[in-house]
């Protein structure tokens, strides 16, 4: 009775069993082919100022006197000097450095004159030396010298031996170039504390362009080469390249602050019609003493279009780009097909699971970028 109730008991879990699907029944993967293929991937949406190019206002950290260097409203390329603080001095110091430059050249110029006086010296004192030489063996070869001063002769002529011997080594080509190396390199060096001291006053004192556009004074009374009092956290001029307008961002989306942005477009709904950009540059700027990354994209709209919408605001879809198309998988069509292995090795082992054989591209918020097989 009891064999027959554990074998009903066996069959009835063995029934039970081959009830149950199984994983590969139930979890069949839905094959690539079957997704969209796209260029690009959505990553978020950011909020972009519409500004000219380039537009910047100069504010003086602390009051001071300043030379502007260009007219207002002249057109200037990057790096034009546009104005300076410490005209005199720095003018005094420019003065200073190119006579160092012109010095230095006169200098090197003697140092070669001076090797060949030297030269000819040298060549002088070692033939003397050899004239005394040669009396120093008159005497010692004389069969009357005494013993004591023959002997006293001998250590005379080492003594001219070596003297000539180490003035001979001072002749020698390559020790000659040496000692000439080390001389330049002085003269050189006073030359380059010089530079050194102008170019740091220089930087410190001149504003440079830091990019193409048109110079404005914002102060009454600014004329230019004549020094003004610029008061502290005043703004004094602007510099603007109003020739094409961008859309510049403060990437909030951790995906655009870890994208490579030349891989990374945009698109505003705006003149009734969407306006793609693509990057442009990448901006620093302060703000309560931090240093912001900011994110710049131009568009091939034409300017007059967009001139009047300067300085507002508006939402843009960001968009992340392959270089080669490939299939969006949206997260939740696969979020539940493996839990287990999305939860040990996450989107990345989940891909691999699914498709071995293709390569998971990109991960967005999203989607899954599925290269091609």
């Amino acid at each position: 009775m009891k064999v027959a109730l554990f074998t009903l008991l066996l069959l009835s879990l063995n029934q039970a069993q081959s009830q149950i699907p199984s994983e590969s029944s139930t979890l069949d993967t839905p094959p690539i082919s079957s997704y969209t293929l796209s260029d690009k991937v959505w990553i978020g949406t950011e909020v972009f100022q519409i500004t000219y190019l380039n537009q910047t206002h100069f504010i003086q950290p602390t009051a001071l006197k300043m030379t502007l260097l260009v007219a207002d409203g002249e057109w200037v390329s990057q790096d034009t000097p546009l104005a300076t603080s410490n005209s005199e001095k720095l003018h005094l110091e420019k003065r200073s450095y190119l006579l160092e430059k012109s010095q230095l050249s006169i200098d090197l110029k003697e140092l070669k004159k001076e090797q060949r006086k030297f030269i000819q010296s040298i060549r002088a004192e070692i033939a003397t030396l050899k004239e005394e030489l040669k009396k120093i063996q008159i005497l010692h070869d004389n069969p009357s010298l005494p013993e004591n001063l023959k002997q006293k002769s001998l250590s005379v002529k080492q003594e001219l031996l070596e003297s000539i011997q180490e003035l001979e080594e001072e002749l020698k080509p390559e020790q000659l170039a040496l000692t000439l190396d080390n001389q330049k390199e002085e003269l050189e060096i006073r030359f380059l504390k010089a530079e050194q001291s102008y170019r740091e006053l220089e930087d410190n004192s001149t504003i440079l362009a830091p990019f193409e556009g048109r110079l404005e004074y914002l102060i009454k009374d600014m004329e230019l080469n004549q020094p003004v009092r610029i008061d502290s956290g005043e703004e004094y001029i602007s510099l603007t390249n109003d020739e094409e307008v961008q859309f510049v961002c403060s990437p909030s989306s951790e995906y655009l602050k870890l994208a490579q942005p030349l891989q990374v477009t945009i698109e505003i709904d705006m003149l009734d019609k969407k306006i793609s950009a693509h990057f442009h540059n990448q901006l620093i700027t302060t703000k309560s003493n931090r240093r912001l990354k900011q994110l710049a994209f131009r568009t091939e709209e034409k300017r007059e279009d967009l001139i009047k919408h300067i300085n507002t605001s508006r939402m843009g879809q960001v968009y992340y780009n392959f270089e080669k198309p490939c299939y969006l998988v949206p997260k939740k069509n696969i979020l539940s097909l493996y839990p287990e292995i999305l939860e040990k090795e996450g989107w990345r082992g989940l891909a691999k699971k699914l498709w071995p054989e293709q390569e998971l591209v990109y991960i967005a918020p999203k989607h899954l970028a599925i290269g091609k097989p």
